[in-house]
């Protein structure tokens, strides 16, 4: 079973058409599994022929190449579980800022049994006030972009990191509907914000018009972790050179 974040039911089976093809003429059941915000891929076979398991490896190992970062584990692994293994491989600490996910990262985050090694705790920063006077959120920033802004989301993760003292700050806000939408900010409109220990700054915007309120939730809580995740990954990579 294949684990995949960040891209859709619909671009995975595009991207593995060939690969599904070739598995399904020899014998090898494909199935996809969509969820919020993740999509799951599972083959399998009964078969002791040989061939066909030499068949299955190849496949396999083409199925982890071709889906690159945006798999983010096999079999039993979770993405939580994933994010808590690298956090604890260099040391790091997080801390969460939450608009429209209501503490749901804080909760995913905290699924994995020990993670109080590594999560340090959230804030649910509902409204403008909140976000001003607890995570420090400038007023004008509010003012002239807005809740539901990159700018919102990036002074969000940066508040939290300071605030818990810790190597990440993740923040979400956005519109999870029905009602509230704002001009040129449509529902289904969310940011994610990550603030890094090297002083970066990153925002991730997700758009998904037309799902349910509580299916955004999900979505945009995963996708926080999975921001987190990649950025991870990405450091490992670089330590390599």
């Amino acid at each position: 079973t294949f684990k995949i974040c960040g891209s859709g039911e619909t671009v995975v089976c595009e991207r593995l058409k060939d690969v599904i093809t070739e598995a399904r003429e020899a014998g090898i059941k494909c199935s996809f599994l969509p969820g919020p915000g993740e999509v799951q891929l599972t083959i399998k076979l009964n078969d002791p022929n040989n061939e066909k398991n030499e068949l299955f490896r190849k496949l396999d190992d083409q199925i982890q190449k071709i889906l690159g970062p945006d798999l983010y584990g096999v079999n039993e692994e979770t993405l939580m579980g994933k994010v808590g293994e690298l956090l604890l491989e260099k040391g790091f600490t997080v801390g969460a800022a939450e608009s429209c996910t209501g503490g749901l990262v804080t909760s995913y985050l905290t699924d994995v049994p020990g993670s109080s090694r590594y999560v340090r705790g959230g804030i649910i920063a509902y409204s403008c006030e909140a976000k001003e006077k607890v995570l420090g959120v400038s007023p004008k920033t509010l003012e002239e972009h807005g809740a539901v802004s990159p700018e919102t989301a990036k002074e969000m993760a940066r508040g939290v990191r300071r605030l818990m003292n810790v190597s990440f700050g993740l923040a979400t806000t956005g519109l999870a509907g029905p009602g509230g939408e704002e001009p040129g900010t449509p529902i289904g409109t969310v940011y994610l914000g990550l603030s890094t220990p090297e002083g970066e700054e990153l925002i991730q915007k997700i758009y998904y018009p037309g799902v349910q309120r509580l299916t955004l939730k999900k979505i945009a809580a995963k996708r926080a972790v999975d921001l987190l995740r990649r950025y991870l990954i990405n450091s490992d990579e670089d330590d390599q050179f």
